[in-house]
């Protein structure tokens, strides 16, 4: 019981206080854990759990991962450089309607590839049991030019790549349009393609080649531009 109230007042006070808010979304830990500094906080199982605490800040832009189960092996294990939970990456940041996941996706929405998503959109993919985000730090006029790109591919018509192909026109994966924009808006970092020999039959069937250049969802890591703010596991649906 005591538990319960103490969990309450913790969630009451980061409403309150947005100082606090920051700094609980760098806390929150894997199952169900809430950590800040002193205390570790069970969430009893008779609690609805929420699907993730992050408060964006009003002016900043982030890059928003999600790991989903069946691509956590498939993906993460397979291509990604060292992150084993994300499968998917977009790009985060408040506008006219809020905080906004602006992404490539596999799968049509409203007839189209790219999706803009809030947060509770963006993991209600199936499966999803991770979300992750890491915060931006850029000058003002690269933070706008990051939007700006955003803004300007809402309506474009463009294809998937389920090939990861760096050399096919106007074709783009989650990863590789992550990449662009970051590449577009002057952002002080370097974020180089992944070359590797392609591991088994099945992988060399499907690309129709013994080996892949390609854009990994964690190409990211390398930059000290990027910070991570958050990241907590996803109540799976």
């Amino acid at each position: 019981m005591m538990k319960t109230v103490l969990y309450l007042l913790i969630l009451l006070f980061s409403f309150s206080f947005p100082d606090f808010n920051r700094g609980m979304n760098r806390k929150i830990l894997n199952n169900g854990f809430l950590m800040n500094a002193e205390m570790v906080i069970n969430i009893p199982e008779c609690m609805e759990k929420p699907s993730v605490h992050f408060y964006p800040s009003p002016n900043a832009v982030y890059l928003c991962c999600r790991g989903t189960k069946q691509k956590q092996g498939l993906i993460a294990g397979q291509f990604n450089i060292s992150d084993t939970n994300i499968t998917h990456i977009g790009i985060g940041f408040t506008g006219r309607n809020g905080f906004q996941i602006y992404h490539v996706s596999d799968t049509k929405k409203n007839g189209l590839y790219f999706h803009i998503e809030s947060i509770d959109d963006f993991i209600s993919e199936k499966g999803t049991r991770y979300f992750g985000a890491w915060i931006i730090d850029a000058k003002p006029e690269n933070l706008e030019a990051i939007k700006s790109e955003c803004l300007k591919k809402e309506n474009e018509q463009f294809i998937f790549d389920p090939h990861f192909s760096l050399t096919n026109g106007d074709t783009l994966y989650c990863s590789e349009f992550c990449r662009n924009v970051l590449m577009n808006s002057g952002l002080n970092c370097l974020f180089p393609t992944r070359k590797i020999s392609l591991p088994g039959n099945f992988y060399k069937s499907y690309f129709g080649a013994d080996s892949l250049e390609y854009v990994p969802v964690d190409f990211f890591l390398g930059c000290n531009s990027l910070t991570k703010t958050y990241e907590s596991p996803v109540p799976e649906n």
